[in-house]
This record gives C-alpha cells, structure tokens and sequence, in this order.
C-alpha cells in the first residue's frame, strides 16, 4: 500500500465537516486558553478523526464511494498500523491539555473502534450507530472542548447553563440529520457488508423525510440558545448563513424523490461541504465577537 493510499484514506479533509463543533464550543469561552485550544484543534482535526477513518476504511475494506473519498484505494496492515500511530500522537496531545480530557477523548476513540471493529461492529445496527455519532461526534466533543478550552477550565461543565445546554443539543441535532443523509449512496455497499444503517433501514426517501424533520428542531434550538444570550440578531444571520443550505437540500430532496438515483456520493458531497462552510464561518465568526466583548 503507498504512502500517498494511506493519505487518501485518513480522509483529512472530512475533517472540517466536524470543525463546526469545535468552533461552537470555543465561541462560548470567555478567557480562550489559546495553546490549549490549539492542542486540542490539532489532536482532534489532525490526528483522531483521520485516524477514526483510516480504522474504518481498513475493517471496511470499502471498494465504493464513501465519504470524502469517490474511489478509495484497496487498504492493508499498513493503514491499520498507521491509524494506531495517529490515535497515539492525538492522545499524546490531548494529555499535554488534561488527562481528564485524554480520557475523554480515548473514550470516543474506543467508541469509534467499536463502531468498525468486527468483533462488536455497532455499525450493523441502526439505532446504536446513530446515536454514537450522533452523541460522541456532536455533544460528547461540544463539552469536552469547551470545559479545557478556558484559562479557569478542568471542572465539570454547568449543565443548569441552559444555553450550553442547547448549544450542545444543536451540535449532536445536525448531526443527526446529516448522518444518515451521508449513507444515502451506500446502501448497496452496506447490504454487501451486512450493515443495516439508519439510511438503509429508513430507505432513500425516507432518509430524506428523516432529516427534514430535524432541521426545525435545529432552529428551535439554536432560536433558544440566542434567546438566552438575549442575542437575537445572531439568530437572523444564522438563519441567512442556513438558507443556502436548505435550497440545496429541498433541491436535492425533490431531485430524489422524483428519481432516487439521484442519491449519490456528488450531491452528498455538495452538502456536506455547503454546511461545513456556513457553520464553520458564522461560529468563527460568533467566536470573534464574542472574544471582542
């Protein structure tokens, strides 16, 4: 396997579907620990997510479209080898901020390793396979960046601070309703492996009415944590940052409906990357005013 195989299947640039989290959790932190934050970016983007996808590709052995990568090359020991080096490096870091955020971050990397390893393989069901990312991508990573993102961190966070509490909600609600939408063009793959996805169990369009219903309940949400900042023209740009990602997705949902081979890995990719981008920008962007208080 070459060098430039393994690359390909850490699939680095997935992780910037992810940064939205981190960004969110670092835009609610008052006195930003900025060689903490920089650690933690680092281990999470650089090292353990990649890492999550080269374990995956390898136990997957995938030879279709997945995501970030339309035709992934044939995997070996070597990327095994080289996804176990990165978890390493990414926990080295995450302890240079907190064991306790080390142990935290060991917990969804062995989480993520469930969700692949054939021995448990929480893949194959449905239910379980969402709700792990969906809760140890989303709200499990929200927390955990914001209690050691701040200079007076190292304590639990403040679950009766309602807007943290939404805030958290919102991270793991997109993913629930981008999740299942990313496994749209696998369903043939899956039914090989003898995977049952949610997207698989749902069916396409049914994946698609899914996921509709979830985005309200974004916007609930987030109209909710503004609310409690008593910050609501923050709420009207995230609405404006949303729409074009809401076109997209009606427009593509219609395109499915009318013919679902329209349900590929180019459309989910457009998606995807028109989200990172929205959220990725206006958390940045919230970060900045908010350190400018």
């Amino acid at each position: 396997m070459r060098i430039k195989d393994i690359v390909i299947l850490f699939r680095f640039p997935f992780s910037f579907f992810l940064m939205p989290v981190f960004f969110y959790a670092i835009s609610n932190t008052n006195e930003i620990d900025v060689n903490n934050c920089v650690l933690m970016f680092v281990a999470l983007h650089v090292f353990l997510f990649p890492a999550s996808n080269a374990y995956n590709s390898y136990m997957d052995q995938d030879t279709e479209s997945i995501g970030g990568v339309e035709k992934p090359p044939l995997s070996d020991k070597k990327l095994f080898y080289a996804s176990v080096l990165f978890d390493i490096i990414g926990l080295v870091l995450c302890y240079l901020v907190s064991i306790y955020f080390m142990l935290g971050m060991l917990t969804y990397t062995l989480v993520s390793r469930a969700y692949s390893w054939h021995g448990i393989r929480i893949k194959k069901y449905p239910i379980w396979s969402f709700l792990s990312v969906v809760i140890f991508q989303g709200i499990w990573i929200y927390f955990f960046v914001l209690n050691f993102s701040g200079q007076q961190s190292y304590h639990l966070p403040d679950f009766s601070e309602m807007d943290l509490i939404y805030a958290g909600l919102i991270c793991s609600l997109n993913l629930a309703a981008m999740y299942p939408i990313t496994q749209v063009f696998q369903h043939k793959q899956d039914a090989e492996q003898g995977v049952m996805t949610l997207s698989r169990l749902l069916g396409i369009k049914g994946t698609f009415y899914f996921s509709s219903t979830i985005f309200p309940l974004i916007a609930l949400c987030s109209f909710l944590y503004f609310k409690e900042l008593d910050f609501y023209p923050a709420f009207l740009i995230w609405l404006t940052m949303n729409a074009p990602v809401m076109v997209y997705f009606f427009y593509w949902m219609i395109q499915v409906l009318k013919d679902e081979k329209q349900a590929n890995y180019q459309h989910c990719m457009r998606l995807n990357l028109l989200a990172s981008i929205s959220m990725n920008i206006f958390y940045m962007g919230l970060f900045y005013y908010q350190q400018s208080l």
